[in-house]
């Protein structure tokens, strides 16, 4: 199983068998079963309002929070600034919407409001010579702590499957 949406094992008959056959160790995960609940946009709200509030994070990790991730918030704020409308659970740009924070808008339980940033419109050349533009989502993998890798994915406005996953080169 290389990946399975947390939100689908609510109503899946096997996934009492599965986690059973993790528990007795017959199936053995390369993530720990706790790795899933991070796959809720809802853990990123937690985290910032956590960091936001001084709480819980030492003052590194609460400084790398606030300085690297986009504000996300459970409730739209009333500010009036733009933020972009996501489902918790999810992915590939569905159900995701830009909008105003508004008092007379409601906020929904199963999203989270996260600042809007507008993504930078970038040109590209594929190898085999075609090019195209999109809005670039850029990536930093980290590995013990030091970047090991770059994910640049270029599509629409709001980030979706369509989107090209592009190698970052310097040109020969």
């Amino acid at each position: 199983m290389r990946h399975y949406h947390l939100e689908h094992f609510a109503a899946d008959p096997p996934a009492a068998a599965f986690f059973a056959a993790v528990t007795e160790g017959r199936v053995r995960l390369v993530n720990p079963p706790a790795a899933l609940l991070v796959q809720s946009k809802a853990a990123l709200a937690i985290a910032w309002g956590l960091a936001e509030r001084g709480r819980i994070f030492t003052h590194t990790v609460r400084e790398a929070i606030l300085r690297t991730w986009l504000p996300t918030y459970a409730d739209l704020p009333t500010d009036r600034r733009e933020y972009v409308g996501k489902p918790i659970f999810g992915r590939e740009g569905k159900g995701v919407h830009f909008l105003q924070g508004d008092t007379s808008a409601p906020s929904d339980p199963a999203m989270v409001y996260q600042e809007r940033v507008a993504l930078p419109l970038v040109e590209y050349t594929l190898a085999n010579g075609s090019a195209g533009r999109g809005h670039a989502v850029y990536t930093c993998f980290v590995v013990d702590g030091e970047p090991s890798a770059i994910a640049l994915r270029v599509g629409a406005p709001i980030t979706d499957a369509l989107a090209r996953f592009l190698p970052i080169a310097e040109s020969a």
